[in-house]
């Protein structure tokens, strides 16, 4: 699993005035699987399988003392995991990156506090499979 959390992290601005993550976290939860059927020490069938829930909270906070222009776009999260399955003797790995990006503007007058959030999930699933069919021997003429 991949998980990251900012709580209460400055994203920008300084003491006067400034956007903040109350609660900033991601999750990504990977599965992957393999088939593989030899028969006579060749590939017969193959199949892979991926499945996940990416899921995502953001609660931001913006907040000045005295009125200010804020326009930011930035990266707030960025995370990679590596996942190492094994098919009996063969690793197979995948590199599984997650980022969560924010973009704002707005002018906040004297004294303003606003907090906004949203909370989303998404399931990602996909499958690959083949069947290695043979016909006859192959003959050469001489």
């Amino acid at each position: 699993m991949i998980a990251v959390n900012l709580a209460n992290a400055r994203v920008v601005g300084n003491d006067r005035a400034s956007v903040g993550c109350v609660s900033c976290q991601i999750k990504y939860a990977p599965t992957l699987d393999f088939g593989l059927n030899l028969e006579k020490g060749r590939i017969d069938y193959f199949s892979a399988e991926f499945d996940g829930e990416l899921s995502a909270n953001l609660t931001l906070a913006a907040s000045a003392l005295e009125g200010a222009f804020l326009r930011e776009e930035i990266e707030i999260a960025h995370a990679t995991a590596h996942l190492v399955q094994a098919i009996g003797p063969v690793p197979i790995w995948e590199d599984v990156t997650v980022s969560l990006v924010m973009g704002f503007e707005g002018s906040l007058g004297p004294r303003t506090t606003l907090e906004t959030g949203v909370n989303a999930t998404k399931r990602m699933h996909g499958a690959s499979s083949t069947t290695v069919r043979r016909g006859p021997p192959c003959t050469t003429a001489k």
